[in-house]
């Protein structure tokens, strides 16, 4: 074998033993001691020793910094540099990310925000409480499951704002509660629902639960309740509310009046076309002016006959 393969065979178990986690100095064959002075670095990559600064209260230089300078030092050996650059990449290259981004979360039309992922969530313990709960007689692990699933919605429904009083009534959730029902309906039929119409089920879903768990719809639940047992002690004779609750009844009652139903098309076209004024003229100002009926003349008055008639 030749001196140049030998040489060779040398390179290559040193830059072994360095790729091992070796030192470089004793890949380079030198045995070096540890001073006494100096901040002593050893790992896999190097045994280096960081001089201490003049003035400097021993702490040296950072990792990073020392390592860049190492490889940007020319009199660096090439292994030396192939494992720091390794090492460093991390940190000046970091990798980017191929994973989309999040989507931000508006608000919708009511002031309500939700993560798709937590109403996805919500929507299908809901749906797997629901199904449980329909079972006459159900199984001691189905009723475990049932109260872990109760607890989860709860949790969940805890951590939902309700949606804007202002904005999002009982009306309104009366009708959010039928397109819930449609989307079920759908759903647990052979047809599938859209991605769009998926995601509408799990927000719409959460916005209803939100507001069927908020203050609201507690206070009315309540005020209902207080309603019925007074309306059913007075029909029965029976003992009347007692202060409390006639106090609470007296303070729910003013919160939260009965909410008055909006007209829709069909009855302002109704009101309009049997109202009097329907075809009575507008004035400049858009307001109707007063509808006068036609008068009837009085009837004429029949004369009583005088003495002298009734004689002749």
């Amino acid at each position: 074998m030749s001196h140049s393969a030998t040489a060779f065979g040398h390179g290559a178990a040193d830059a072994r033993r360095v790729s091992m986690g070796g030192s470089v100095n004793e890949a380079a064959g030198i045995k070096s001691e540890k001073p006494s002075t100096g901040a002593w670095a050893s790992g896999a990559l190097a045994d280096v020793l960081i001089p201490e600064r003049e003035g400097a209260n021993g702490t040296g230089l950072m990792p990073l910094p020392f390592l860049l300078a190492v490889l940007n030092d020319a009199k660096t050996p090439a292994a030396i540099m192939l494992k720091v650059a390794s090492a460093t990449m991390p940190y000046t290259h970091p990798r980017q990310s191929t994973r989309p981004a999040n989507p931000s979360v508006a608000p919708d039309r009511f002031g309500f925000t939700v993560e798709p992922a937590l109403a996805r969530k919500l929507r299908n313990e809901i749906a797997r409480f629901s199904v449980l709960k329909k079972r006459r007689n159900p199984h001691p692990r189905d009723r475990k499951t049932i109260q872990k699933l109760n607890e989860k919605i709860v949790e969940k429904l805890a951590t939902l704002q309700s949606p804007c009083p202002s904005c999002y009534s009982a009306q309104q959730a009366a009708t959010d509660k039928e397109k819930i029902e449609y989307l079920w309906r759908k759903r647990r039929s052979r047809r599938k629902l859209t991605p769009n119409e998926d995601a509408a089920l799990a927000h719409i879903n959460a916005r209803y639960c939100a507001f069927a768990s908020g203050p609201e719809a507690q206070a009315r639940a309540r005020l209902r309740v207080l309603k019925d047992k007074a309306r059913i002690q007075r029909q029965a004779n029976d003992r009347p509310l007692n202060r409390g609750e006639k106090c609470e009844l007296h303070l729910l009652t003013i919160l939260y009046p009965p909410e008055i139903p909006a007209l829709n098309a069909d009855h302002e076209a109704f009101l309009e076309r049997e109202s009097v004024f329907s075809e009575c003229p507008f004035d400049s100002d858009g307001f109707p002016i007063e509808y006068h009926r036609p008068v009837c003349p009085a009837p004429e008055r029949v004369r009583a006959p005088t003495s002298e008639a009734a004689a002749g």
